[in-house]
This record gives structure tokens, sequence and C-alpha cells, in this order.
């Protein structure tokens, strides 16, 4: 399947075996995007995340509310709703995304992490999940959580080797694929 969006060339904490081109570290800034058009981050999710919808066989008529179909206008609610935006630059221009936002039950989650794929293999998925783990710190809340596809064993190995722990797997209608939840203790118990 690849490796996950923004791999070091480690997987799970284990090294990849080669898989993985690895490639010069980048000068990069990661900042809070406020006010700025959200077309460019809309950009971003979809050409990575839709990298991997032939293999995990999700479409837009199997699923149209899966990251690969974002739009403008569904990360505009999600601002509205309170979620921060944080981007991952080299040279100026916007190569990486990851929102905070706080659920209902009051979970915080870490959603739409995005790298270009030309930027992929150099560190920036990994800088920009800490950049949203200090900003859920922030609020003094103990656990960062996140959704994934189950069924993408790489990009699962990769959250666990960050330190997350699987709390669950469902299936919802309408989403082709099984939905696992994991969370990652972020302050001291």
């Amino acid at each position: 399947m690849g490796c996950p969006p923004g791999c070091t060339g480690r997987v799970g904490g284990a090294d990849c075996g080669g898989r993985i081109e690895r490639k010069a570290r980048l000068d990069y800034e990661i900042r809070e995007i406020i006010g700025d058009s959200l077309e460019t981050s809309a950009d971003i999710i979809r050409k990575a995340f839709g990298a991997v919808t032939g293999e995990l066989g999700i479409t837009e008529e199997n699923c149209p509310r899966f990251p690969a179909y974002t739009t403008v206008e569904r990360l505009t609610e999600m601002r509205g709703r309170g979620a921060r935006f944080f981007g991952a630059f080299v040279d100026g221009q916007q190569v990486g995304i990851i929102l905070v936002e706080r659920e209902e039950d009051d979970r915080y989650f870490a959603k739409r992490l995005a790298v270009l794929p030309e930027y992929w293999h150099q560190g920036l998925c990994e800088k920009l999940m800490v950049k949203a783990i200090d900003c859920i710190r922030e609020y003094g809340v103990a656990k960062v959580n996140i959704a994934i596809v189950n069924e993408h064993g790489v990009l699962k190995d990769w959250y666990l080797g960050m330190g997350f722990r699987e709390i669950e797997t469902s299936k919802f209608d309408g989403f082709p694929f099984t939905v696992c939840f994991l969370e990652k203790q972020i302050t001291q118990a």
C-alpha cells in the first residue's frame, strides 16, 4: 500500500526495510492558518487522501464525505465549529495540513492530516501531529483522538508507532470501510 503521508523511513517504530526512498530534510515552518483562504488546504487534503482511494476501494459515489472529496465549504463549516488549522510551509508555500477539533462529547481529534505526495517521507506529518498535540495539550486535555480507515494497515502501524493505541473499530452505514478510533495520552494521567 505504500507508506503513510510524511513517513520518515520508519513504519510502526521499525525500519521500513528499504521500501521508502529517503529524502533530504526540508526547511519548513509549521504555523496556524488564521483567516487565510482554505482552498489550498482543501486541495492538499484532496491530493493526499486521493493518493490512496484506489487502493482502498473508496470512491466519491460510495463515500462522498471521505477527505479525498473535501470541499472548501466543508472546511469552512469545521472552522465555524471552532476547528483550528495548522499548515506545513516550505519556501512559503503550504504543503501540509492538520486540523484540531473538539467533538460534542468533549474529546479532541486531530483530523485531515495530509501532506502533498511529493513531500511524503520527509517527516512533515509527524511535525504536524506534534503541533496538533501541543495545541490540544494547551486546552488541558489529557488525550488526542484520531479516526482512520482500519484497512489501511501501514497508516495504522504508523500511528501505533507514534504511541497511539486502538480504542475500537466501528462499521458505519455509507462507509465502504471500517473506522478505527485511536487515542494517545498526552499529559500525565
